[in-house]
């Protein structure tokens, strides 16, 4: 077991499974985006609607 002062290496596999972590982040980063997006269009359409009855 390592103790604080020591310091483990960082291999290829550690840096491998870094990379994939941040992919995964940036495709669910993608995915609120999106989700944004679609809720933004949704709220303009509605607020529009809500235009028409009020007037």
């Amino acid at each position: 077991m390592l103790t604080n002062i020591e310091e483990r290496k960082i291999t290829n596999g550690d840096i491998d499974l870094m990379i994939a972590e941040i992919e995964e982040g940036w495709r669910e980063l993608s995915m609120i985006g999106m989700s944004c997006r679609d809720i933004r269009e949704d709220l303009v359409r509605l607020s529009q609607v809500l235009d028409e009855l009020m007037y």
